[in-house]
């Protein structure tokens, strides 16, 4: 477990910019996928940025697929080590079909 950094530095940037800013750190939690779908149900957002790893990319696509499944016009965002000069062989591998972007590098300045 690590701490959600990158997703607290995007959240702070966003908020100076007055946008509108939900932050839940849902696996420090010990949440359950029906938290998650609540809280976007009733936040509504346009966007739902999430912090990766690459010993959960697996379960982190199945979690994106949730939510596409139940929100299908919230643009993704994911934000991973793995997606840093990533190969196309090795992206080839992972179904990304509905990650709208993908970011390797250093959120803020994405952001």
């Amino acid at each position: 477990m690590h701490a959600c950094t990158d997703l607290g530095y995007s959240a702070s940037i966003l908020l100076e910019k007055n946008c509108e800013v939900f932050l839940r750190d849902y696996q420090t939690e010990g949440a359950q996928i029906e938290d998650v779908l609540n809280d976007i149900k009733t936040f509504s957002p346009d966007v739902v940025f999430i912090s990766i790893t690459n010993n959960t990319i697996g379960s982190d696509i199945q979690f994106v697929k949730t939510i596409k499944d139940f929100k299908p016009d919230c643009k993704i965002i994911l934000k991973g080590a793995i997606f840093f000069n990533a190969k196309p062989e090795h992206l080839a591998l992972l179904d990304l079909s509905r990650v709208d972007f993908l970011v390797g590098e250093e959120v803020e300045t994405v952001v």
